[in-house]
């Protein structure tokens, strides 16, 4: 992977996995790595086997947000 993309998508990451982050910026996070990574991947910056890791470690942290979430809206306030 080319290192700017690799710092680029890493420092878009951080955003992703802030523990305070509401679900709207969640989604605007997300969207913005999956359009760095298909980005790097259309350029040449990232292979193909690398954007399926990256796409993989987006759908895991979108699950573990959700589980996040639900536990959130569980506990007593």
């Amino acid at each position: 992977m080319d290192a700017r993309v690799r710092r680029v998508l890493d420092e878009a990451l951080e955003q992703v996995q802030g523990t305070d982050i509401t679900p709207a910026d969640f989604a605007g996070n997300y969207a913005f790595c999956l359009g760095i990574v298909m980005g790097g991947c259309a350029c040449g910056g990232i292979s193909e086997s690398e954007a399926n890791e990256e796409r993989a470690n987006l759908m895991a942290l979108a699950a573990l947000y959700e589980v996040r979430q639900k536990v959130r809206l569980s506990l007593p306030n």
